[in-house]
């Protein structure tokens, strides 16, 4: 599971959004939310987020799982002796030893779309069948139909590898850091009921000032970070 940082906005009103920065999903949420709603509205918003990349969580299990569908699918039923992710390859995408029938797949590539992971582990099981890069083996790693446009984002991504120590993030202005979690689920937008809006089981959201979550019940002044868990 990544790691998720949280950040209240005394700015954003309606809506409650996450979204990746880097190996991490960052979660924004109105400053008014309850304090008894966050923890569901933050697994509910991280779940979303995770099912657009699928790989972030993966296990080596289900790796495996996924090259022993695409052996059957595009290479002829080919088995790999076992498939794992590799923290140490930071340079190849991936690898296929040809004498151990090893394919490690390089950790870099668990936050890319996961057809791109596809193409890869394509590319490796192919390996299996013709060990070289000659004509026979382009024709099977061909038979993946996104092979081109996979180069195509490996390239850009290493590019962005490269550069990434360089980059700089500057602060958003009006969105206070306020906790940093874990939890289990996550997502891209999600609209924030209106305070005194009904809940689900019928009893009605605290409008602002009045709720437990507002430090001594204080009216007006809400600049202050609240607490989320």
């Amino acid at each position: 599971m990544p790691p998720v940082e949280v950040r209240s906005s005394q700015r954003r009103k309606k809506y409650a959004t996450a979204f990746w920065q880097g190996d991490r999903i960052v979660v924004l949420l109105p400053a008014r939310l309850p304090r008894t709603e966050r923890q569901a509205m933050v697994d509910q918003l991280v779940g979303r987020v995770l099912r657009h990349r699928p790989n972030v969580a993966a296990s080596d299990a289900e790796l495996a799982s996924r090259a022993a569908e695409l052996g059957d699918r595009y290479l002829g039923g080919v088995r790999a002796a076992s498939v794992r992710w590799s923290p140490q390859q930071r340079r190849r995408w991936g690898s296929c030893s040809l004498e151990t029938r090893e394919i490690r797949i390089s950790e870099l590539l668990r936050p890319a779309p996961p057809w791109v992971v596809d193409a890869v582990l394509v590319h490796e099981l192919a390996h299996l069948v013709e060990h070289g890069h000659g004509r026979e083996f382009r024709a099977l790693v061909g038979r993946f139909e996104r092979t081109s446009d996979a180069d195509v984002f490996l390239a850009g991504y290493a590019l962005g590898l490269e550069q990434a120590p360089h980059a700089r993030r500057e602060p958003d202005p009006g969105v206070e850091p306020v906790a940093a979690c874990e939890p289990t689920h996550a997502a891209d937008t999600v609209r924030v009921p209106a305070p005194g809006s009904p809940r689900p089981d019928g009893t009605r959201r605290q409008r602002r000032g009045v709720g437990p979550w507002r430090r001594n019940g204080a009216r007006g002044n809400d600049s202050e970070a609240v607490p989320l868990f």
